[in-house]
């Protein structure tokens, strides 16, 4: 019998035609299965992460799915149509379902020739005859021809979409798709977005004051956009802050977006999102005190010319709550301290506009010292508080102390200076709010004041002590008793007394100095002499010491009291005036500087008795003014 080998050669080349085409489908379908699994893991992870990063657990349970459903596909469309539907029996039923007129030949012919067939009662003849017309219908027609080919079709149209659209994407956003496709694989790159937005704030804020969380935006983005700020507090609940545009960048696509948190002192959390874009990382604000100024002293160091103290340093004078009231050419030690340490501080001099007092006093620039040019301000009319706003002339760092709790500086101050302040900064950059400002008070180094005591006899067997004495002559060949007080700024230097006759050429007399003074000798300005003075002692002038040397400068206080012998001017006779006043000057280096001088007092020289007939006249005249003074004080005492 004979074997139907073409019709199993059909059926082989027909099985492997169709595992082609089905495996072709399935791997079609698989990978298109592949691209939309990745896509749709991609899209997820995408749209999550424009609010919040993606979930780690998240992450893998999509993985764990994506795995799960490409292992069923795999199963489903590549490995089960390879096991099952490609038997030689299933695919003569295939044949003969396609194409009727084959009738049941060949699966009979199949059949027949199986291993074990049953041919119980069955004809040789029969049997050959069937075969041998199975092979004749088997020949005649292609067993590929009744495969379904539009599969194939099918199979590469998927295949081009499953290419075609991963690409378009890739070329489309391909920083993007490979940033996913890196997130996909474990990988913690952040994902492209058209806006990025990174934190520009300090992590530290002072207690009390808004906080202004500012991030820079750069990208795709307009002015008129607006996000959004969440932020945290710790123990509490979320808040949500709108998100503004506030300034350009520092280049071009940049540019500053702010929210402003109202004041607080309980550490927060924040993010923020700006269209497609968001903070990577939360921000932290914590919110610390700022530095004060726990004590504040303030000196001022005269000039030099006042003189130096014993160890060849200025003179300093104790400026009360550090307000300065300074002359001209001083200059100022600033001493503060901080309860915490501090990195920086400094003195802000601050001062307004000075006017051209040059171009208006029509005056060469050198000829204005500062004392002068104090001077001319104020009879222009300007003051410190009438100068309009003050501004920042010059800053001036202070020595910190190695523990970074006080610091101290000396100073300069300018002839404008109108105030000053104090600016410390701590280790995490914050300054003192509010910042304290001390006045600076200028005024001019006046000149000496010196003031005439009212003239005494000097003795009381002479007359009357408390009598009103002056206009009184001087008797021929007698003295004048002279009394007066200097009072200066900062320090007296020389005294001279000076007169003249019948308005003749002024005439001087230097007064010496009396420096050494008995042991707790206390000067008294109102007799120009000491409390234990005797009344024909002569003092021509003293300037009061200061009560310690080593640090005071002293000299500011003095006076004297003396007797002008008038019998040693030559020609004086009877009938003459005598003119004299006091003249004083202090320390000031000024070379044209004048002296301060007293008032100018005139005596005429008179006769013993025209002299004795002034004073009856005198005390007569007084004695009736009391009269009337008591009379008058009568008339208003209670009854």
């Amino acid at each position: 019998m004979p074997v139907p080998r073409q019709l199993f050669e059909r059926l082989r080349h027909l099985a492997w035609h169709e595992g082609l085409v089905r495996l072709g489908w399935g791997l079609a379908r698989w990978a298109a299965l592949l691209v939309a699994l990745v896509m749709v893991y991609a899209a997820i992870d995408w749209c999550i992460d424009i609010w919040y990063d993606t979930p780690v657990s998240l992450c893998w349970v999509l993985r764990c799915i994506m795995v799960v459903l490409a292992g069923a596909g795999f199963y489903r469309w590549i490995i089960a149509p390879l096991r099952t539907g490609l038997q030689p029996e299933q695919l003569v039923f295939w044949v003969e379902q396609q194409n009727p007129a084959f009738g049941h030949r060949l699966i009979s012919a199949l059949q027949l020739h199986d291993s074990k067939p049953d041919q119980a009662g069955m004809s040789r003849e029969l049997i050959d005859a069937l075969t041998e017309e199975a092979e004749r219908t088997a020949s005649a027609t292609s067993f590929t021809t009744l495969v379904d080919h539009r599969r194939v079709n099918w199979s590469l149209a998927l295949f081009f979409l499953t290419v075609t659209i991963p690409l378009l994407w890739v070329l489309l956003a391909p920083a993007t798709s490979l940033a996913l496709l890196e997130r996909l694989i474990g990988s913690e790159v952040a994902i492209p977005r058209r806006v990025t937005l990174t934190a520009q704030t300090a992590a530290l804020w002072p207690s009390g004051a808004p906080v202004i969380l500012r991030f820079l935006a750069q990208g795709d983005f307009t002015t008129d956009q607006e996000g959004v700020v969440e932020i945290t507090p710790d123990g509490q609940s979320t808040e949500r802050y709108p998100l503004q545009y506030q300034e350009a960048g520092p280049t071009a696509g940049q540019g500053y977006f702010t929210a402003t948190i109202p004041a607080a002192t309980t550490p927060f959390s924040y993010r923020a999102w700006l269209f497609d874009g968001r903070t990577r990382l939360p921000g932290r604000v914590k919110y610390i005190p700022r530095p004060v100024l726990s004590s504040w002293n303030a000196s001022l160091l005269l000039p030099g010319y006042v003189g130096l103290r014993p160890d060849q340093l200025a003179y300093e004078l104790p400026q009360p709550q550090g307000d300065l009231k300074p002359v001209p050419g001083c200059s100022a030690r600033i001493q503060v301290t901080t309860p915490t340490r501090i990195v920086q501080a400094e003195a802000e001099l601050l001062g307004p506009m000075i006017p051209d007092l040059a171009a208006r006093l029509s005056l060469p620039s050198a000829a204005i010292t500062p004392a002068y040019l104090l001077e001319a301000q104020r009879q222009l009319g300007w003051t410190p508080t009438l100068a309009g706003p003050l501004f920042a002339m010059q800053r001036v760092p202070l020595k910190l102390e190695a523990d970074g709790l006080s610091a101290s500086a000396i100073i300069p101050l300018p002839a404008n200076a109108a105030a000053y302040r104090i600016i410390v900064t701590d280790e995490y950059g914050l300054t003192n709010r509010p910042i304290p400002r001390r006045a600076i008070s200028f005024h001019a180094d006046e000149l000496p004041k010196v003031t005439l005591l009212p003239e005494r006899f000097a003795s009381p067997t002479e007359g009357p002590d408390d009598l009103d004495l002056d206009g009184m002559p001087v008797p021929l060949g007698r003295t004048i008793r002279i009394g007066y007080v200097v009072q200066d700024d900062l320090a007296l230097d020389s005294v001279v007394l000076r007169y003249r006759i019948n308005e003749g050429t002024w005439e001087q007399l230097p007064l010496t100095e009396l420096k050494a003074v008995p042991t707790q000798a206390q000067f008294d300005p109102s007799t120009g002499a000491f409390i234990k003075s005797g009344t024909k002692d002569q003092i021509a002038f003293h300037a009061v010491p200061p009560v310690d040397a080593a640090t005071q400068l002293g000299r500011s206080l003095g006076g004297g009291r003396f007797d002008f012998q008038t019998r040693s001017l030559a020609g004086l006779k009877l009938g003459d005036v005598i003119d004299y006043y006091i003249e004083a000057k202090d320390r000031h280096d000024d070379p044209q500087r004048p002296p301060g001088r007293s008032v100018i007092k005139r005596k005429t020289v008179v006769t013993e008795a025209q002299f004795v007939d002034w004073l009856v006249h005198t005390v007569q005249q007084e004695t009736r003014l009391r009269q009337v003074e008591r009379q008058q004080r009568k008339v208003f005492e209670p009854k």
